[in-house]
């Protein structure tokens, strides 16, 4: 389910300038739930995988773990 009013474009180079920084992200719902099976496990430093999740959820919201 996409965010209302979200700009994709913009979620994933915000996901990706995250990852270029060094801090792993991962797509979350509206509900800030994760979309991944793993959740904040899943969270990603490689870039392809960011867009291979932001091309499945363009809508989605970034999570980022915290500890």
């Amino acid at each position: 389910m996409p965010v209302p009013h979200a700009n994709p474009p913009a979620l994933l180079e915000a996901a990706l300038a995250h990852v270029e920084a060094g801090r792993p992200v991962f797509p979350c719902k509206p509900d800030k739930t994760p979309y991944t099976t793993h959740g904040f496990k899943a969270a990603t430093l490689e870039p392809a995988q960011a867009r291979a999740w932001w091309k499945r959820w363009p809508g989605a919201l970034i999570g980022m773990p915290t500890g």
